[in-house]
């Protein structure tokens, strides 16, 4: 540990918690990327190619939307890219919300 050890402030978790009754959420922005490529699995550069997700891609999808659920995230708007990569790992990510 260097000298700014001692002075660095420890990292406060955020949450989502549910809103006041009478009250709005403030908003919120979630960025996600993409999940990994059977490209990015073999090491190769995907650029604007049309790689799909690999089967561990699929799964970070699904988990990243698990954790937005269990932390009450309600999504009312998503923007991706034309990929598929990038509209495989939305819809993957908005499954878990949907229920």
């Amino acid at each position: 540990a260097g000298p700014m050890a001692s002075r660095e402030r420890p990292r406060r978790r955020r949450s989502v918690k549910p809103p006041t009754p009478g009250k709005q959420r403030p908003p919120l922005v979630i960025l996600i990327r993409h999940g990994q490529t059977t490209h990015n699995k073999l090491g190769l550069f995907t650029g604007w190619e049309d790689a799909p997700l690999s089967p561990e891609g699929r799964a970070e999808a699904s988990r990243a939307g698990a954790l937005l659920a269990a932390h009450g995230v309600e999504v009312d708007a998503v923007y991706t890219s034309w990929l598929t990569r990038a509209i495989t790992t939305a819809w993957l990510v908005l499954a878990p919300l949907d229920s």
